[in-house]
């Protein structure tokens, strides 16, 4: 095995990694959507992420996940909220005002 092969070998393996680590605090974000619509007696109908970059936060290099949700109130109207992931803490969350019964 030569030098090349070790880094090509490496760097596949960072990926995949990557790739995991993502995958896992999506499923994160989807249990946060899940919770927060089932404490505000919302009907939760989507979540989907919208913007995926690497960032700061609190001194550490970590992923910066944006997500979009889809809630209904009345089951009538769809309402959008938004939230921001920083490594495994929600750190911002945009919700518009909607119609309740």
């Amino acid at each position: 095995m030569q030098l090349d092969d070790l880094i090509v070998l490496l760097l596949l393996g960072l990926i995949v990694f990557q790739f995991w680590q993502i995958r896992a605090l999506t499923e994160m974000a989807n249990r946060f959507a899940a919770n927060y619509c089932k404490q505000h007696n919302l009907q939760l109908v989507s979540v989907a992420r919208s913007n995926t970059r690497l960032g700061f936060y609190r001194k550490h290099l970590v992923w910066k996940l944006e997500f979009m949700f889809e809630f209904s109130a009345n089951r009538e109207s769809l309402n959008r909220g938004f939230f921001l992931m920083q490594g495994k803490t929600v750190t911002n969350i945009d919700v518009p005002a909607y119609p309740i019964n």
